[in-house]
């Protein structure tokens, strides 16, 4: 149990370091596609309308965090498959 909510707690802040990093750099002519966009807003709604079951007691703040483990294992994902694949090519 530890383990989920120190996972859930590191997912949160290297999140939000990497979208800060995306706000704050340079990127001359380079865009977020409407994909990636898209995926975006989805994942920052999930995480902030999931408060809303917790908090009614729908369920547990443990499952919240399960959830915001797994948003974070899609963004790592999402984010490093093209690497690997560009690196196999």
């Amino acid at each position: 149990m530890i383990i989920k909510i120190f996972f859930s707690i590191h997912a949160f802040f290297a999140s939000t370091v990497t979208g800060l990093q995306i706000l704050c750099y340079e990127s001359n002519d380079q865009r977020v596609s409407y994909v990636g966009g898209a995926f975006a807003v989805i994942c920052v709604l999930t995480a902030a309308l999931g408060t809303i079951a917790p908090s009614l007691n729908a369920i547990s703040w443990l499952d919240y965090l399960t959830i915001l483990s797994s948003i974070k294992l899609a963004i790592t994902i999402v984010k490093y498959v093209p690497q690997a694949w560009m690196n196999y090519r």
